[in-house]
Formats: structure tokens, sequence, C-alpha cells
């Protein structure tokens, strides 16, 4: 009897000495492993104006930062003095990026042609209006700076 006790410990010793091993996990596959989590088209933490550093969310980080921007924007071309022959209504998708420094940089403009049409300068006021935005912090992503594209629309109304 004494025999087959201890003939099932050392069997349950045996079988639990195995778990005791440590499995050799290359830093190859530690490095496909973070790979995978990262996602390459979003920002841990968005860009940002001092003025939205009291938001919140993320959500409400980015809001702020767009609205920011939009309204920079839109005072901008309030001051202009736009002379049309017939009513525009219409958006204009300004495509820009911001560099790991926080410097903006216009990627591209969407204008329709009648709005290109009625005002010939609206690129040129635009890039005018872009130059004008506050200095931003970059985005980052895992705590480091990084290049960020956003698409924000301009609504034109002008009678």
């Amino acid at each position: 009897m004494w025999f087959r006790y201890s003939l099932v410990f050392l069997l349950l010793v045996m079988a639990s000495c195995t778990s005791w091993e440590t499995k050799k996990v290359s830093t190859q596959e530690i490095l496909h492993q973070k790979w995978e989590t990262i996602s390459l088209n979003e920002v841990e933490e968005y860009p940002s104006f001092k003025t939205c550093d009291t938001t919140a969310t993320r959500l409400d980080h980015k809001k702020c930062f767009e609205g920011t921007i939009q309204q920079t924007l839109s005072s901008h071309l309030a001051y202009q003095t736009l002379i049309v022959t017939k009513p525009i209504h219409d958006t204009v998708w300004v495509d820009f990026m911001i560099n790991e420094k926080g410097k903006f940089c216009l990627d591209s403009l969407r204008i329709s042609s009648e709005v290109s049409e009625e005002l010939p300068s609206m690129e040129r006021i635009i890039h005018d209006a872009v130059v004008q935005l506050p200095e931003a912090r970059p985005a980052t992503k895992r705590g480091i700076p990084v290049r960020a594209q956003f698409k924000i629309p301009l609504v034109l109304k002008v009678d």
C-alpha cells in the first residue's frame, strides 16, 4: 500500500516538473506580437492646442482640435472681401498634415469648379489661413511624436 502511494506521488512530481520549464520566446516573436497590436492608422493622442488641454476624453480632445482649426479658418475667411456674381453654397475640403514638430502643412484642397470660377483666389486664401493656425503639439503614438493627416470641411455660404 505504501508502495502504491509512493508511486502515485512520484508520478505526480514527475508530471508537475514539466510545468516548471520556461519557454524561450525569441525577440522576433515578441516584436511580431507588439507590431500586431499597433494600429498604423490611428494615433494614441491627437495633436492639440493649448485651449484643448482641458478636455477629458479622447473624442472631446479631437473635437476641440478640429473645431479650433475650423474656427480659425472660418474667421480668416470672414475677414476677406469676397465678390461673387452668384451665391455660393458649397463645401471645400482641406487636407493637411501636422508633422512631428507640430507644423501645419497644406496637403491638398478639394474645391468645386463653381467655387474656383467665382473665387479664383480661394486656394491662396485658405493657404494663408492655414499659416495663421496657432502652434500645435504633434500627435503621439507610444509617446513618440508622429505625423498626422486630417481632412476638414469648410462650408462656404457667400451671397
